[in-house]
């Protein structure tokens, strides 16, 4: 079996009493410089802006500015894997798990959650020429649904670099 990978939780601002109760204290509103970001912010990179609006008026909201808010946000993902690639997943993702056997033999089904800063650190510790072939399969997964969710700059790596057996691996580009 290959490793199947789905986003089933995520943590989300309430923007509503978050905007009106910020805009009512602060007397400016968070979303401000969010909002005229151009191009337009995907949800989450748009909710780590505001959170970065509602610290400084006049920050930026380029994602590259929010890593002090990876910790504010929760992400859970379903994991499906042969059993006997399972243990190596979740040893390489070092967070919180629910483990459950499926109807299928040999296949089990595990819930990780975990902050963005940590899912970050399990992918640039799996997504390696090094990592077994389905850990690496397994992270490459989790950072292709955290690019579609606008997040990939946050990750500080190069563009993803082509294996032979059709995983990819990533460069940590931070110190730079």
């Amino acid at each position: 079996m290959s490793v199947e990978v789905a986003l089933v939780l995520r943590t989300q601002l309430d923007m509503n009493a978050f905007l009106v109760l910020s805009d009512k204290l602060l007397g400016y509103s968070p979303a401000a410089r969010a909002d005229a970001a151009s191009p337009q912010l995907k949800p989450v990179p748009h909710e780590l802006a505001c959170l970065l609006g509602f610290k400084d008026r006049a920050a930026s909201p380029a994602l590259e500015s929010t890593e002090q808010f990876h910790d504010f946000f929760s992400f859970g993902f379903l994991i499906g894997a042969n059993e006997r690639d399972m243990p190596v997943i979740l040893e390489a993702a070092k967070m919180p798990f629910v483990l459950q056997e499926t109807l299928i033999r040999g296949v089990q089904v595990a819930i990780v959650v975990g902050t963005f800063r940590q899912w970050k650190a399990a992918v640039r510790r799996a997504c390696t020429p090094t990592a077994d072939q389905m850990v690496r399969l397994c992270f490459d997964k989790v950072y292709l649904a955290f690019e579609r969710m606008g997040l990939a700059k946050a990750f500080e790596v190069g563009r993803p670099k082509q294996m032979p057996d059709t995983t990819f691996y990533l460069e940590d580009q931070r110190g730079r």
